[in-house]
């Protein structure tokens, strides 16, 4: 008998243990579930979406000094457009496709110094290549192999108007974003399963009409408005008075009226609701496009009746950018290629400067012009290319036909 009641006791203890197992695992699947469901919802996806862009500016590092290189190359064809392009227009463009300009810019906003460097070449011949220095309250002009000398001016700046202090550019973008946030509230939501590319996404729409725009404008504006960290911020970065900035935040501006839905949709895919491709556009189109095509590259695509410009974007992270974009009109092809490179550990190199070596700016004359002049059309590259241009001058000057003038005979008067 004892050991009868014993049983029981460890077989209540059991059941009970198996009821509290299962009520713990309902729970944990609810949780998930409601967890699941909360998060994909097109609201929540547009706010993580913001708060992703937040993060990855990365604003403690924002008014860090850094180097950025671009290069800047054309790709134009016409081949299409037989009746408009004659051969003169195709060496023009033949120029054109043969330039390559190439820019550096360093910018130390603590030491008030700055660099830039600007060089252009043609067919991989050095064409011209300059820089500017600031530093003391002077720029400096250097022209390298064209002038034995440096041209300077004195520029003053001063060193406190131009300081932006990393504090409150942090506290700027950063309320901005809660603005936002809070702006998105006031906004319609809706979603939908659609195909793309063969595969089954969701489609997250936040939709801006007549009817909401109002108030997410005016939620936006109320918070900024009535933020003390925004408010103080912006005072000490633009050095108005706070007053004034608020009047200007908040006077009332009519907005335009909108006929249908502006649509921003963001098309995800998985558990993690991974963002494939971003439009803006409305009830009918999506004008503007932008697909990430694989990681770290995306396509942008701008098109309207009869017109698209595309941009083909491959980065590495930050530091490194490449952009092929390109258009069509009247079958002419317009393309550029852009390379931007961002140096934040690059260590300023001071152009050599010699207090014998300088010359005001106001005192260069005409003899140093044509010094200048000499050097430059002396360079291999500009020979070349003023051959092309003065040949094209004549091809131009022959092909245009001039009536002769006829003096009509004067009639006696009287």
């Amino acid at each position: 008998m004892e050991e009868m009641e014993q049983f029981t006791d460890i077989t209540e203890k059991k059941s009970h243990k198996g009821l509290i197992c299962g009520i713990i695992i309902v729970l944990l699947i609810g949780i998930i579930g409601f967890g699941y469901y909360y998060k994909n919802k097109p609201e929540i996806i547009f706010k993580t979406a913001t708060n992703k862009i937040y993060k990855s500016l990365n604003i403690s590092n924002i008014t860090k000094s850094e180097k950025v290189d671009f290069d800047l190359a054309f790709n134009i064809n016409a081949d299409g457009n037989k009746e408009l392009v004659t051969d003169e227009i195709k060496e023009v463009l033949n120029i054109i496709n043969n330039l390559a300009f190439k820019f550096s810019l360093y910018n130390d906003l603590d030491k008030n110094v700055f660099k830039l460097d600007f060089g252009t070449d043609y067919k991989n011949k050095e064409l011209l290549n300059a820089g500017a220095y600031y530093e003391n309250d002077k720029i400096y002009l250097n022209l390298n192999d064209l002038y034995d000398k440096t041209i300077y001016d004195e520029v003053k700046i001063d060193k406190d108007s131009v300081k932006i202090d990393e504090k409150d550019v942090k506290v700027i973008i950063e309320e901005y974003f809660k603005a936002l946030d809070k702006g998105l509230g006031k906004a319609k939501f809706e979603t939908e399963k659609v195909d793309l590319n063969g595969s089954k996404v969701t489609k997250n729409k936040l939709i801006i009409n007549d009817e909401n725009k109002n108030d997410i404008y005016k939620t936006i504006v109320d918070y900024l408005a009535n933020s003390d960290k925004f408010m103080k911020a912006l005072v000490n970065i633009s050095g108005e008075k706070e007053a004034d900035l608020k009047k200007e935040l908040t006077q009332s501006t009519e907005l335009p009226d909108i006929k249908g839905n502006i649509i921003i949709a963001m098309y995800t895919k998985g558990f993690n609701n991974d963002v494939v491709k971003v439009t803006l556009g409305d009830d009918k189109s999506e004008p503007l496009a932008i697909v990430e095509t694989s990681k770290n590259n995306y396509e942008m695509k701008l098109s309207a009746e009869g017109f698209e410009f595309k941009c083909n974007v491959k980065t590495d992270g930050s530091k490194n950018t490449e952009m092929k974009c390109s258009t069509e009109i009247e079958k002419i092809k317009l393309g550029y290629t852009m390379n931007i490179k961002v140096d934040d550990n690059y260590k300023l190199e001071k152009p050599a400067i010699k207090e014998d070596e300088l010359v005001k700016f106001e005192d260069v004359n005409e003899e140093d012009v044509g010094k200048i002049m000499e050097n430059l059309t002396n360079k291999d590259a500009v020979k070349e290319l003023m051959g092309v241009v003065s040949s094209l001058m004549e091809q131009f000057s022959g092909n245009v036909d001039v009536e002769p003038i006829v003096e009509e005979p004067i009639e006696e008067i009287g």
